[in-house]
């Protein structure tokens, strides 16, 4: 996401193009594909010298999710972590593989057992409306160095 796209993606969800929205996107796109924090994203901005409170972090990204342009995960321990939306993402929630030891998470583009999945959680009555869906699994890499 370029300086360009960040200001179209806020103008479309109808927000002012503020510094603490524009630096917040700019740090989350130098993430990649990675979720961080909102303490993660406080420490990037304070680090690139943008002067922004934790407070207002967590107003920004609350507005960014709402108006469409982030996805929120969670983390062990119920811990909300956040990334920018792909370009051309639809889909109601998102299927990703996450490492229980060093959180490295690789996105599934699999409709089927999402939808299955959808499916399954509704007729135990969870609604994942929204929400990103993740299934954890140890490293091989990981689990073989602990061996």
């Amino acid at each position: 996401m370029n300086g360009d796209s960040i200001l179209e993606g806020l103008r479309a969800s109808h927000l002012r193009p503020t510094m603490a929205r524009i630096a917040t996107l700019q740090v989350l796109a130098g993430f990649g594909t990675r979720a961080a924090s909102i303490e993660e994203l406080h420490r990037a901005l304070i680090g690139r010298g943008t002067k922004v409170s934790l407070g207002t972090v967590y107003r920004t990204m609350q507005e960014l999710e709402s108006r469409g342009l982030l996805l929120r995960e969670w983390a062990r321990h119920r811990k909300a972590m956040y990334r920018l939306k792909p370009a051309g993402y639809d889909s109601p929630a998102l299927l990703r593989l996450v490492c229980r030891n060093s959180g490295r998470s690789v996105p599934l583009e699999a409709a089927k057992l999402h939808a299955q999945l959808l499916s399954a959680a509704s007729a135990a009555g969870y609604d994942l409306t929204g929400q990103v869906l993740r299934v954890e699994v140890d490293s091989l890499k990981e689990r073989s160095a602990h061996n």
